[in-house]
């Protein structure tokens, strides 16, 4: 059964990484921690880099045909993919980035709030340099997220995907929400101008906007 939504996020029960080495573990026999080093290896790194910064990429090109785009799975990320979410296209609905919104990133961005307060009390008034540094990394997420989360939250009421009227068009409104991703981002910015000059009337889409 595919899942609606998963997260790249260590730790989280619908952490796509691990649910991707639960997979591996149900397919092969007698599988270890040593057949993921493999595949580590065949990809040309760390498994979970690979699912944020390379598996769209390669998913996009393997579901393009004929000009055609049509990925089956969506990644919508923070700024520097820190933080991504997975979306399976065929269980979309009006719903899906409201559950995106509350379910996902809102939890996890007071989550790493929490975690910054913690680590500011536990370093003292002078932490040392190593210390200031994982400060600043925690920092940067928390911004990342903050701008993450309220990219959703302006797109979530936009947004009413139709089947018929492809990926790209249903993914334009995100388009925002994929700065990794640079050429698949400026492809969905222009498509949404597209859209907003009304070069696509015929979507639905286009009529729900």
């Amino acid at each position: 059964e595919t899942i609606p939504i998963v997260v790249e996020d260590r730790g989280h029960r619908l952490d796509i990484v691990a649910l991707l080495r639960t997979e591996l573990e149900n397919t092969l026999i007698d599988s270890s921690d040593a057949d993921v080093v493999v595949l580590e290896q065949a990809l040309g790194g760390n498994l979970r880099e690979w699912i944020a910064r390379t598996f769209f990429t390669r998913h996009l090109t393997a579901y393009t045909s004929f000009g055609r785009r049509a990925p089956v799975y969506w990644q919508v990320a923070t700024a520097s993919a820190s933080y991504s979410v997975w979306l399976y296209m065929h269980a979309l609905s009006r719903d899906t980035m409201y559950k995106v919104q509350n379910d996902f990133v809102a939890p996890k961005l007071a989550h790493e709030e929490r975690t910054l307060v913690e680590m500011r009390a536990e370093s003292g008034a002078s932490p040392g340099a190593a210390r200031r540094k994982e400060l600043a990394a925690q920092e940067s997420l928390i911004e990342e997220l903050r701008a993450f989360l309220e990219e959703v939250r302006c797109v979530a009421p936009l947004w009413n995907p139709t089947l018929d009227d492809g990926a790209v068009i249903n993914f334009a409104p995100l388009w925002r929400l994929v700065p990794h991703q640079k050429a698949w981002q400026r492809e969905l910015k222009t498509t949404w101008d597209a859209l907003c000059r009304g070069d696509y009337d015929w979507a639905d889409l286009a009529m729900h906007l």
